[in-house]
């Protein structure tokens, strides 16, 4: 049995306002924060002497300070979301190669671990359903931040693009042969659900509610998959400023999730957002699809994965330069020690 797995494709529809509409309300998110520096500064215990003596010197600095620090922070992910969209359009030929390679080879599932679209909009979603109707019957499909209502103007829908293979999260599916794959929503959608979606919804959340009905459905045998967006390991070669590792970080519950897999029953967890193709005990990260890795030498990739018996026997990479694809091995006993 073969399991392709492919991420981060970001389909980009260039009519999008989105990222413009970003720009607008940073204006605002920048006067709101600079406010909100303003009420904080007079709680602030270590400084309670100045706060007394000039109380709006210091408040000045403060709402300067926190205003300064948000707009310096919201500049990078508007600057950071317009270089996605222009590398994006770039990648038109790694996406033909990409769908070009996957039509011509045979295999049984395909997992795609979020982010087929960009801003998102409706138009992007209906071009990667497009790409993946070939594949319809076979998919296996969990959302990214990008495909989420998070960005301004955004009007795409992906549970509606992928109702017809999407179940109520935790997906549980059996692949056939002993394998098993299950999906998480690890996305972030609104402050309500973590306030740092405030500034970003690059980082993940593992919610309990998931976990414990993970916990109760996943089977005591057989080769257990993890499918979700969102990373539990970075990569340590991966490129990137201190502010992007602080937003790309790894999701909420990643820690207690790689501490308990043995207890959730999952042997191996397959993810996507880090743009860089790498693994370790426990996890695989398929890289993106379509674009060059942010400041990488690496090109687009994705992975192949061949079961025996319901035992993983091969992990194949491949790496997409242009309109050719390489070929690379992973060996098996770096991510999955076979049980005896």
């Amino acid at each position: 049995m073969r399991l392709v797995h492919i991420s981060d494709v970001h389909v980009y529809d260039p009519s999008s306002r989105a990222l413009t509409r970003v720009k607008e309300w940073s204006k605002v998110a920048i006067a709101l924060a600079a406010i909100g520096g303003v009420f904080a500064a007079g709680k602030v215990r270590q400084f309670a002497g100045m706060r007394e003596r000039y109380p709006w010197i210091f408040r000045g600095i403060q709402a300067m300070v926190v205003a300064g620090l948000s707009g310096y922070l919201i500049r990078r992910l508007i600057d950071h979301g317009h270089h996605r969209a222009y590398r994006s359009l770039a990648s038109q030929e790694a996406r033909r190669t990409l769908f070009a390679d996957l039509e011509s080879q045979s295999f049984d599932h395909l997992l795609v671990t979020g982010d087929v679209a960009l801003t998102p909009t409706e138009a992007e979603f209906q071009r990667a359903a497009e790409l993946f109707d070939p594949f319809w019957d076979r998919l296996h499909i969990v959302p990214g931040n990008h495909d989420v209502p998070f960005i301004a103007g955004s009007s795409g829908d992906f549970e509606r693009t992928f109702a017809e293979r999407l179940e109520p999260f935790p997906i549980i599916r059996d692949l056939g042969e002993g394998v098993v794959l299950a999906g998480l929503d690890t996305t972030v959608r609104g402050m309500l659900q973590d306030p740092w979606a405030l500034l970003s919804n690059a980082r993940g959340r593992i919610t309990e509610e998931q976990l414990k009905a993970l916990r109760a459905k996943m089977p005591a045998a057989g080769t257990r998959l993890l499918a979700m967006h969102h990373h539990l390991r970075p990569n340590p070669a991966g490129p990137g400023s201190l502010v992007q590792r602080i937003y790309m970080g790894p999701a909420k519950g990643a820690q207690w999730v790689r501490r308990n897999m043995r207890n959730l029953g999952v042997d191996l967890v397959l993810h996507g957002h880090q743009h860089w193709n790498y693994h370790g005990q426990g996890y695989l990260c398929a890289g993106t699809s379509t674009l060059q890795p942010d400041g990488g030498g690496e090109f687009p990739t994705y992975n192949i994965y061949e079961f025996d018996g319901g035992e993983l026997v091969e992990i194949e990479r491949r790496e997409i330069e242009g309109g050719k694809v390489r070929r690379q091995t992973i060996p098996v006993g770096d991510v999955l020690p076979r049980r005896r």
